[in-house]
């Protein structure tokens, strides 16, 4: 194995750090950002040392990843919902609603 010198990994993040971005943006994972990139030649580190990067432990600023899609959430207030009571006890009539056996 061919020893880079030091640094090279952390050069190869920067240089690559927009498609990165860009990918982590859209959902991927770090897996295939990662074998995407070196799949292409791209960067020639570790998958270690790319996550390590990736989550800002290294010389560069943290990625900050924002999704590119937002999901709205429905928030529900406190004074207007009721207290949750748990029942535990299933009856047979709600067993075979829920399971549809007979």
């Amino acid at each position: 194995m061919v020893q880079k010198d030091r640094g090279f990994a952390r050069v190869e993040f920067i240089a690559n750090q927009p498609e990165i971005l860009e990918q982590l943006r859209k959902g991927h994972t770090r897996r295939a950002v990662y074998d995407e990139l070196a799949s292409k030649g791209k960067i020639t580190m570790s998958y270690q040392r790319f996550c390590h990067y990736v989550s800002g432990k290294g010389r560069t600023k943290r990625v900050s990843v924002q999704p590119v899609v937002s999901i709205e959430s429905t928030s529900v207030s406190a004074s207007s919902s009721k207290p949750f009571d748990h029942n535990n006890q299933v009856t047979e009539e709600t067993r075979h609603r829920l399971l549809g056996d007979e």
